[in-house]
């Protein structure tokens, strides 16, 4: 089985692997998509990782959202709303 850290490794790499990412837009959605790629974490500790590695950074569509954008991308709802 996969590490969070080893499945996110191969998502940085992969466009098909972000767009599958993107396309799990609730929990159930993404617990498939952990199991589908052979990773033993489950939702809470994939978004805590992510959130962990996220954190003091800025991106462009936290930076819309600050200013009044809502950001629609699935994995930033993903994030925001868990």
């Amino acid at each position: 089985m996969k590490t969070v850290e080893e499945l996110c490794k191969e998502i940085d790499a992969s466009a098909e692997l972000q767009n599958e990412l993107k396309a799990a837009s609730d929990e159930t959605k993404l617990g498939e998509f952990l199991k589908n790629h052979g990773c033993d974490a489950d939702v809470k500790e994939f978004i805590a990782y992510v959130n962990s590695k996220n954190e003091g950074e800025l991106k462009d569509d936290d930076a819309d959202a600050s200013a009044g954008v809502y950001p629609t991308r699935p994995e930033i709802r993903l994030v925001l709303h868990i």
